[in-house]
């Protein structure tokens, strides 16, 4: 009995071996990935990566097993060159090779089915050509004397220590940043807020990258007033001249939910040795706002994106997207865009994009669309939203448009040049296409409201910035350039037309039995303080206007300086340097 458990924990041991090797060459890849992307990426977005990889490490190294007690060196070499061709870029592995069979065999396009049954034949060959390389390689070490045992350790450490020097950045980046993944926004204080009043639908519409109504006309030569004109005209309060008080998308809508500065944010995580952007996507997922409204008795709609900021909405009680769609032995996730180009490049991925089923359970299956297909849908559901019984509902809808590539002419056709650059047309008029073509929709939509709500719903429409100037002031949009000008880049340098440009976002509010006075406090930072008080009796101050800038880029995402004088021409001495609002 002794004999038998010690051959099992060797065996054991020699399994786990190969796995540990396998799952580290699987994983450096993903870790390196990691590193370069450690600003945006979440906790959860690395956990389904690093474990297909090791699903992949005990397929490998189960199939490898005898092989390696019997021939160390060439079990071994087997395993690993398994382990880099099955987990490192598998799926352009595939692609590549697709097309020269097709040379010669009269193979259908590689999608559907099809690409299902020539990936588990692809499998299949590259476990059959690793074991016959591998039988040839050990057998000329052998010739050449060569001791196997040391070759093995040698290689193996050699792969110990190269997985450390990226393993142990990872670990210390995410034990840095560890609080950041799991960060909720604190609750507001609405001082005894009720529904006393009725409960009004409250539509929060955000269109991505629209540019403020003065900066349409000063660096477009685009004269919006048809949709001002419509939007005056059915009551809206507007301001040509908006501006966000954060940067970017997330930091942005952050603080339009959370009713205020993203000062918790700021102060809990500035001095934070690892720093990501995930809270402010938290931030937005766990909105204070929304907590409140469906602490008043509001349903909460979301119509989300690709985008990590609205890629799920645990708070929702109904969530629409069609994309980054897994569904994992009959559970539903979305997943984000670090987790779908690691998959995408896996072994699994065809199978996945295919669907795997046992009857009618699912075992994997991803469903995304692109963006045009993904605009339609997300404009499609809200005309269906607001077509439903009025009262007691928050619609939160972001459209990713205008927002590039320029797929939608202006009158909804889809343009054949769409790309960020001057082929066709120049990049500003095609990002003026899309607004076009987006105030049309919105004009249908907002009409629509004011008449199934009888005038009485209220409406947030706000974009989240203005457009990026370094796409816009270039011919040809370099976009790895202009991220690293975004990620590293002292905002203070720009221009002040280019500040303008960025910080300068749509505006328009639709707010039932509030006085035109009043209405003017509305802005991204205040609105739903606005909303609060006034329907909800929540006894909430409007905030002083600062707006913030990133002296080290992104990369240092709570690392701020005032820039309020260079949007406004005024300093405001009340303004905290920070970037967490008044002193």
């Amino acid at each position: 009995m002794a004999k038998l458990q010690s051959r099992w924990m060797t065996s054991l041991r020699k399994w786990l071996l190969l796995f540990v090797l396998v799952t580290m060459i699987g994983w450096m890849p993903i870790l390196g990935n990691f590193l370069g992307n450690r600003f945006e990426v979440s906790l959860q977005a690395m956990v389904l990566p690093l474990v297909g990889v090791m699903v992949i490490a005990a397929v490998v190294a189960s199939v490898f097993y005898r092989y390696y007690r019997r021939n160390q060196l060439g079990g071994f070499l087997a395993t690993i060159l398994a382990a880099i061709l099955l987990t490192n870029n598998y799926d352009a592995r595939l692609s590549a090779i697709y097309p020269i069979i097709t040379a010669f065999l009269p193979l259908p396009q590689l999608g559907g089915i099809e690409a299902s049954i020539f990936s588990l034949i692809f499998i299949v060959v590259i476990f059959v050509l690793v074991w016959g390389a591998s039988r040839l390689i050990s057998a000329w070490v052998k010739q050449r004397g060569w001791a196997a045992k040391d070759l093995v350790g040698g290689a193996s450490l050699a792969v110990a220590i190269t997985f450390l020097l990226l393993f142990v950045p990872s670990l210390k980046t995410v034990i840095g940043a560890w609080s950041q993944y799991f960060y909720k926004p604190p609750t507001l204080a609405t001082n005894g807020a009720n529904t006393a009043a009725g409960k009004p639908d409250i539509y929060y519409i955000v269109m991505e990258d629209y540019a403020s109504q003065s900066q349409l006309k000063d660096q477009f030569n685009f004269n919006d007033t048809d949709f001002t004109n419509y939007l005056t005209g059915n009551g809206y309060y507007t301001n040509p001249d908006a501006h966000q008080n954060y940067p970017y998308t997330t930091m942005s809508i952050a603080s339009t939910l959370n009713a205020g500065y993203d000062a918790d944010i700021i102060n809990k995580y500035k001095d934070a040795t690892s720093q990501t952007i995930v809270p402010y996507h938290r931030a937005i997922q766990y909105s204070s706002v929304v907590s409140t409204l469906k602490n008043l008795g509001y349903s909460y709609d979301e119509i989300g994106t690709w985008y990590e900021t609205t890629n799920r909405g645990p708070l929702a009680d109904n969530f629409y997207l069609n994309d980054r769609r897994l569904t994992l032995f009959g559970h539903l996730t979305y997943i984000d865009g670090f987790t779908q180009s690691q998959m995408s490049e896996s072994l699994f991925w065809r199978f996945l994009e295919n669907g795997v089923s046992l009857g009618r359970f699912t075992l994997g299956h991803y469903q995304g669309e692109g963006q045009v297909q993904l605009t339609g849908d997300a404009l499609g559901t809200l005309k269906n939203l607001v077509d439903q019984p009025a009262g007691g509902r928050f619609i939160f809808a972001h459209l990713i448009i205008p927002h590039e590539p320029y797929y939608f002419n202006a009158d909804g056709s889809i343009n054949s040049d769409s790309g960020s650059d001057d082929n066709g047309e120049t990049i500003k008029q095609k990002y003026v296409n899309q607004v076009q073509y987006i105030n049309d929709q919105m004009k249908q939509i907002l009409s629509s409201i004011k008449t199934n709500s009888g005038g009485k719903a209220i409406v947030v429409l706000q974009s989240d910035e203005g457009p990026h100037p370094q796409e816009l002031d270039e011919h040809i949009y370099d976009e790895d350039s202009a991220n690293d000008e975004i990620n590293n880049q002292n905002m203070a340098l720009l221009s002040n037309s280019d500040l303008a440009l960025k910080y300068g976002d749509q505006a328009a509010y639709y707010l039932p039995g509030i006085s035109a006075t009043e209405a003017t406090g509305a802005n991204n930072l205040d609105i739903f303080r606005l909303v609060l008080d006034h329907y909800f009796g929540a006894n909430m101050s409007i905030l002083p206007e600062c707006y913030y800038a990133y002296p080290n880029g992104r990369n240092q995402p709570f690392v701020y300086e005032d820039i309020t004088d260079r949007l406004t021409g005024l300093k405001n001495p009340v303004c905290a340097a920070d970037g967490t609002g008044s002193k």
